[in-house]
């Protein structure tokens, strides 16, 4: 009987898992991370590359979208008639008495047939008084 109780468990459990392999990259994508190491490092390279790396070309557009939006930015939403799809990511960098500081990243994906066709990453920063 026990045996039947720890294989109703594990099929509970497993059941739980991540059903396509795109879902373990979410852990490993993170834009406020990205932004903590420009400040601290000065290269936003390293998270363009990243970028990339996590939505590949050929990637398909739900599962680019939904990495994206995991990793903390907003997008616009995959839709068949779409030939391109805009992303951002934006962060407070610092507030003081007269002007505040915005970090910004822009992600933009050219679609082909409902596949990445093209990664563009930029980082800008404005100042908001």
């Amino acid at each position: 009987m026990n045996i039947i109780s720890g294989m109703i468990l594990a099929a509970a459990v497993l059941s739980g898992m991540p059903a396509r392999a795109d879902d373990l990259e979410y852990s490993t994508l993170d834009l406020h991370g990205f932004e903590r190491a420009y400040v601290s490092g000065g290269l936003a390279v390293s998270g363009y590359d990243r970028v990339r790396e996590a939505v590949p070309v050929g990637s398909d557009v739900a599962n680019a979208v939904a990495i994206l939006r995991h990793a903390g930015a907003h997008c616009q939403s995959p839709k068949p008639q779409r030939n391109s799809i805009n992303c951002f990511y934006s962060e407070l960098l610092s507030i003081d008495d007269y002007v505040n500081t915005y970090s910004t990243w822009d992600i933009h994906l050219d679609l082909d047939g409902g596949k990445v066709s093209t990664v563009s990453v930029e980082r800008t920063t404005r100042q908001h008084s």
